[in-house]
């Protein structure tokens, strides 16, 4: 798997296949009930932060994607069904999300969960896609137009098809998904898709209730106080902060406020002998390599500002 910005994917060229919800499908789910389920916290602060954006007119980009290659000529019917198949196992991918009020902290946020059997997806032909800049524009488009959280489905699904082989992306907004997320969502997929064209690939194993991990969530945070001590860490950090998480500790010539584009930079850190020695002094440390990442990043900014926090 690489982690890598938009503009670097550059697949074959091919023919565009688009998967949507057939008209049956888009109906019930415009009316589907609301569900009590509240959002996860990470859910809540980006649907609020979404709406926000919304209101002032940005164009989405609060989504992830991914893509992979997959042998063979497509079968769309297959997929169609494999498509389906996916979302009905997962449910927080049957969720659309309305904001109530002004998408301030005191506005409710507000689930609606389609049924199972309401995922009925089709395909469409977008023509050919020959040129790399133009691909570009047509991803970008779908993924901000499409990949949203406020109606269903809040993701993208496409194939780039040719003779032998063909690309299978994926995306979607950041309310049902994230970078680590990502691998597992194309690799099920993919291996939907397997079992529909009559592969022997394992079945995939039971998918676990997101609903449930966000009610669990807040019945947890629940039982913390504001003397806490996590509560009362966190809350030292804002105030030796003026109220904001803490800054980047080097100076990015930006005024106070002002924001600036991401850029994805890479840099090829450890090989494979020194990924494996770094996982191992984490894993003797109690930890991940991704707690030993964080670690890293602490010791850097300390090193290079005296900040602790």
């Amino acid at each position: 798997m690489i982690i890598t910005a938009m503009g670097n994917w550059h697949p074959a060229p091919g023919r565009l296949l688009e998967w949507h919800p057939t008209a049956a499908a888009h109906a019930s789910a415009a009316a589907a009930p609301v569900d009590s389920t509240p959002p996860s916290f990470l859910q809540e602060d980006h649907l609020k932060a979404a709406w926000a954006a919304r209101q002032r007119d940005d164009v989405h980009h609060a989504y992830t994607g991914v893509a992979t290659e997959i042998d063979g000529e497509v079968n769309t019917d297959a997929m169609s069904r494999a498509l389906a198949a996916y979302v009905s196992r997962h449910e927080i991918l049957r969720c659309w999300f309305e904001v109530e009020g002004n998408g301030t902290e005191s506005s409710g946020v507000v689930r609606h969960l389609v049924a199972s059997e309401v995922a009925e997806f089709e395909v469409s032909d977008a023509g050919e896609s020959t040129d790399e800049d133009e691909f570009q524009r047509y991803v970008r488009r779908r993924f901000s137009t499409e990949a949203t959280a406020d109606v269903w489905p809040g993701f993208v699904v496409g194939v780039v098809a040719r003779p032998g082989s063909f690309t299978l992306f994926y995306g979607a907004d950041h309310a049902f998904t994230d970078g680590g997320s990502q691998a597992l969502v194309i690799s099920e997929l993919a291996d939907l898709y397997s079992l529909e064209i009559g592969l022997r690939v394992p079945e995939p194993a039971p998918a676990g209730s997101h609903l449930a991990y966000a009610a669990d969530e807040r019945a947890r945070a629940a039982t913390f106080g504001s003397e806490s001590p996590e509560i009362a860490a966190w809350r030292d950090i804002f105030t030796r902060h003026e109220g904001r998480m803490p800054q980047f500790p080097l100076d990015l010539g930006l005024e106070p406020g002002e924001r600036a584009p991401v850029r994805i930079v890479e840099r090829h850190l450890l090989d494979k002998d020194s990924t494996a020695a770094f996982d191992a002094a984490c894993k003797a440390a109690g930890a991940r390599m991704s707690s030993g990442v964080f670690a890293a990043v602490a010791i850097t900014d300390f090193e290079l500002a005296g900040t602790a926090d």
